[in-house]
């Protein structure tokens, strides 16, 4: 039984030496790649690329539940996976499924690659320990190895805004020289963790993720570290950070208690929310993720349309953008009088687009409009288009009178805007009425005013009953009398 126990733990070392001394026998041979007298920066701490303790206590359960755009193709290294599956190197995998991970081609260099960023449609990485820069390869994983001034690097990032890459020792910011990976150093981070990624945004805000747990903003100029918030999730181990600039999206590469999986992060808050574990689950640096720059559409046009109406009626407005990269565009109208509109569209770069909108209320509007491209990349307001909204034309009849020979009757406008084309009539029904049984005509009252209408001459004898109505497309009034017609005289 000891022979069996015995024979139990040599096996098992066996296996453990398996995955530590390739990594040990490439590091002893790194005097055979260029700038062999380099050494380690002194503020570099040790991170073990293998987990320290059972991952299959704790595993995480594959789940492809995600936020966010998802669907595209993310690039990283393998630094270590627990199955044994895949081989330490470059590897690609699809947003949308991070359980699934393809390896390009085994590394060539002598420590695991750390961090990584995507610079003018090349992927850079930076060697953990000895802190040189190499390109790889997205099709074929070939590493090419540029140079270095041999500071440790953690992380790496460039910034489209400004052309300059980046580099993150776990407590410096260094700014590195793309042509050959020399490093100057910037400043202190200052936040007492360790700094194991950083990413830039498409509008040159640089993030950093820190091994205490916490999402950090850093000042390029400087170095300085502010707080943004906590993950949320305990990270451990070397890891990395990227942002889909095109998506607007920052994500983590996290290795937490069990293995890797991948997060997207809210840079206002840092609050980590999981997509799924990585295939293994695989402890996965050297994240990078392709971009595409694109430019916000043009203001639009001032809206065009009419300058006044009525409460009630529908008005119809109009506008134009063109998007620099000719990319389709949605707008959102905004009224003035409550919520701005949905974005509306896609609608082709250049076309005219319509509008309409009622309001139901009298007032002054100021009519807006914005333009974003399909990722999301918004315009200013337009110039307002200003609309006065007058109250509608109200009807009521008021007296009606009878007399000799005719029947009057007041209609008024209490509304706030003329009713220019008021259809009204006087009609009697009842009776034996020789004439003036119906009468219709069309008048204009003005806002707040009245008019008085009548009916052509009456003769008859008899009970009556006298209808007068009003109408226009806002308003309508309606009112009946009793009346007696005793031949050319009407008593109502």
């Amino acid at each position: 039984m000891r022979r069996e126990n015995m024979s139990k733990v040599i096996i098992a070392i066996a296996v453990a030496l398996a995955f530590v001394m390739p990594g040990l026998s490439a590091f002893a041979n790194e005097e055979s790649i260029n700038n062999s007298d380099m050494t380690p920066e002194t503020d570099s701490v040790e991170l073990c690329s293998l987990p320290c303790y059972d991952t299959e206590d704790t595993d995480i359960a594959l789940d492809t539940s995600n936020l966010g755009v998802l669907g595209d193709t993310f690039y990283a290294y393998n630094a270590y996976d627990p199955s044994g599956v895949l081989s330490e190197g470059p590897v690609y995998f699809d947003s949308e499924n991070p359980g699934i991970i393809t390896l390009l081609k085994q590394t060539t260099s002598s420590n695991f690659i750390a961090g990584a960023t995507w610079a003018v449609d090349t992927w850079y990485g930076c060697q953990y320990n000895i802190g040189w820069l190499w390109t790889i390869d997205k099709v074929t994983g070939d590493m090419t190895l540029i140079g270095g001034s041999g500071g440790n690097l953690n992380g790496l990032a460039y910034d489209p805004a400004t052309g300059n890459m980046y580099g993150a020792s776990s407590d410096n910011l260094y700014a590195i020289d793309m042509s050959n990976g020399e490093q100057t150093l910037i400043g202190p981070f200052n936040t007492g963790g360790i700094m194991i990624g950083i990413a830039f945004d498409g509008e040159g805000r640089l993030y950093g993720e820190n091994l205490d747990d916490n999402l950090y903003s850093i000042n390029t100029v400087t170095g300085a570290a502010a707080l943004i918030g906590p993950f949320g999730i305990d990270i451990n181990y070397a890891q990395d950070m990227a942002y889909d600039i095109t998506w607007d999206v920052l994500y983590l590469a996290a290795y937490i208690a069990g293995g890797g999986a991948l997060y997207t992060c809210n840079v206002t808050t840092g609050t980590a929310t999981y997509v799924g574990t990585f295939q293994g689950p695989a402890e996965i640096t050297g994240f990078a993720i392709p971009y595409i720059i694109t430019h916000p559409p043009e203001t639009p046009q001032r809206p065009d349309g009419p300058s006044e109406g009525a409460i009630g009626i529908e008005y119809t407005f109009s506008t134009s953008t063109t998007d620099p990269e000719g990319e389709q565009v949605f707008y959102k109208w905004e009224w003035d009088d409550g919520p701005s509109s949905d974005w509306l569209g896609p609608y082709d770069s250049g076309a005219t687009v319509y509008a309409s909108y009622t309001w139901t209320e009298a007032g002054m509007y100021e009519v807006r409009v914005k333009a974003k491209d399909i990722y999301n990349r918004e315009s200013d307001w337009s110039n307002p288009k200003t609309m006065t909204i007058h109250g509608v034309p109200i009807l009521e009849i008021g007296n009606i009178t009878g007399g000799l020979f005719k029947v009057s009757a007041v209609i008024k406008n209490t509304g706030g805007v003329a009713a220019t084309m008021v259809n009204w009539s006087i009609i009697l029904v009842g009776g034996f009425i020789l004439s003036g049984r119906e009468i219709r005509g069309r008048s204009m009252i003005p806002a707040g005013g009245e008019a008085t209408v009548s009916s052509s001459l009456i003769l008859g004898f008899g009970k009556t009953v006298i209808t007068v109505s009003a109408e226009i497309a806002e308003s309508s009034d309606t009112t009946e009398r009793n009346a007696f017609v005793l031949l050319f005289f009407i008593k109502i």
